[in-house]
């Protein structure tokens, strides 16, 4: 079964991984052992997202016309991790497809609003209930929380960075135009909240890294290969673990440098990528390839 999805729960004791068959499953990391199955066909996936405790597991799923022209439902519902099972469900125009992002503190949700808005939508991470909405330049693709919460990243189409203070209403604090990416593809602020890597389609430097604090560039890192579709910060910080089409590369946060390069047994792009909070395991969800990849980061 090929796994192109991958989540880790906040306190690191499941995986949750989409199956082509549009499954989501839930594994114990400690033993790798199948807890679950929820959803399948016909409903399809959008997102999926672990609430900030690791109890609920939160699902944006759709139906189309046989045609595929339009969206004949969508629905985002809760799954409790443990039992496996159904504990609520938005339909209709109360319900958002995600992306859910759900905040560390745990005091709001990040989703997406309807098509051609220009703003994010905050809600209530266990019920979905609408808290508020954050103005934002049209064209965003990629939105990332700061770890304490309070602070919210989000990167565009267009390659613009800004950061949003949530305290204020989304007062902006900053916001780096044109930087050069291309489309945005990843952001991933640093476990201390005092960098934020920036992953995009551009050739000559895929990933840069900004200070947190002001939008200005600390380092760029060349690669063999552009389309960097995923990242996570490991080692408590000191690397920055990269997924480039069949590859993770592995960089020293400090300098942009190359630490490692490890190749993919299957010859596909890399979809997604995720650390566990002791920064001990990665978890890794690869195009058509069979199964999920585990690894051990501190050996």
């Amino acid at each position: 079964m090929s796994f192109s999805d991958v989540r880790i729960s906040p306190d690191g004791a499941a995986v949750a991984a989409r199956g082509r068959d549009e499954v989501i499953r839930l594994w114990s990391v400690a033993s790798g052992g199948l807890l679950h199955r929820i959803g399948g066909r016909p409903r399809e996936l959008a997102s999926m997202a672990f609430t900030h405790d690791g109890k609920a597991l939160i699902l944006g799923t759709y139906t189309m016309k046989p045609d595929r022209s339009s969206l004949t439902s969508r629905k985002a519902s809760w799954y409790d991790v443990a039992s496996g099972e159904h504990i609520r469900s938005l339909d209709g125009d109360e319900a958002t497809l995600g992306p859910f992002t759900p905040s560390p503190d745990g005091k709001r949700m990040l989703t997406v609003g309807e098509p051609d808005t220009d703003a994010l939508d905050f809600r209530e991470p266990l019920t979905g209930k609408p808290l508020s909405r954050v103005p934002t330049p049209r064209g965003w693709s990629h939105a990332a929380f700061a770890p304490d919460g309070r602070t919210l990243y989000t990167g565009s189409i267009g390659g613009d960075v800004s950061v949003w203070d949530l305290r204020g209403g989304g007062r902006a604090l900053w916001r780096q135009e044109s930087t050069g990416l291309g489309s945005v593809t990843s952001l991933a602020p640093s476990p201390d909240g005092k960098s934020l890597a920036v992953a995009s389609g551009h050739i000559t430097h895929p990933v840069i890294l900004l200070d947190a604090a002001t939008g200005k560039k600390v380092w760029g890192a060349a690669a063999e290969a552009n389309n960097a579709r995923c990242m996570a910060f490991a080692r408590k910080g000191e690397w920055l673990v990269v997924g480039w089409q069949s590859r993770i590369h592995v960089l020293d946060a400090r300098s942009g440098e190359w630490v490692r390069r490890w190749a993919i047994k299957f010859p596909r792009a890399i979809n997604s990528l995720v650390v566990s909070p002791d920064h001990r395991w990665l978890v890794t969800g690869v195009n058509r390839a069979e199964g999920v990849g585990v690894w051990d980061l501190s050996k």
